[in-house]
C-alpha cells in the first residue's frame, strides 16, 4: 500500500467527488479506495484487523474493457461490503493492468455509519490521464 496517499475531495453542484493520483495504476486504485473512506467514514482511524476474529480472506477479480470502468466496478464492490455487508477492506496484495484487477482482500465488520450515501459512482466526465508519469482521474458519485 503506498504510504502517502494521493486524492483530494472535489466540490461539484450537487454531488460529491474525489480527484485521485497514482504512480501506476495499482497505486491509483489504493489511493481511490481510501479517497472513498474518506468520504464515508472521515472520522475513521486505520482498522486494526489484527485485532478482530471476524475477519475472512477472499480473492476479488474483476475485469472490464477499460480502466476507467474498472476502477468504477472496483469503487461499487467497496460500497457494497461497506452498504449491505456492513465490512471494510483491507487490500492485501492486488495488481492492476488497464482491464483486468486481481487482490486478496480481508474483510472486516464495521459498526461505523457512513455520514453521506453514495449512491452511485458515476461516469459523468470520468477520463484516466497521465501527466509527468503519473495517473490522474476524477470520480464523481451520486449522492
Amino acid at each position: 500500500m503506498p504510504k502517502h496517499i494521493k486524492f483530494r475531495k472535489i466540490a461539484t453542484t450537487a454531488d460529491c467527488g474525489l480527484a485521485v493520483w497514482g504512480n501506476n495504476l495499482t497505486e491509483l486504485f489504493f489511493n481511490a479506495l481510501e479517497g472513498i473512506y474518506a468520504l464515508l467514514l472521515p472520522g475513521r482511524k486505520s482498522a486494526d484487523f489484527s485485532k478482530n476474529n471476524s475477519l475472512k480472506s477472499l480473492a476479488l477479480e474483476i475485469s472490464s474493457d477499460t480502466p476507467e470502468s474498472l476502477l468504477v466496478n472496483f469503487l461499487q464492490e467497496i460500497l457494497f461490503f461497506l452498504y449491505h455487508q456492513q465490512k471494510i477492506i483491507k487490500i492485501e496484495n492486488m495488481k492492476v493492468s488497464s482491464t483486468r484487477l486481481s487482490a486478496r482482500i480481508i474483510t472486516m465488520p464495521t459498526n461505523l455509519s457512513p455520514v453521506i450515501e453514495i449512491k452511485a459512482v458515476t461516469y459523468h466526465n470520468l477520463r484516466l490521464t497521465t501527466r509527468n508519469k503519473r495517473y490522474y482521474i476524477k470520480i464523481i458519485f451520486d449522492i
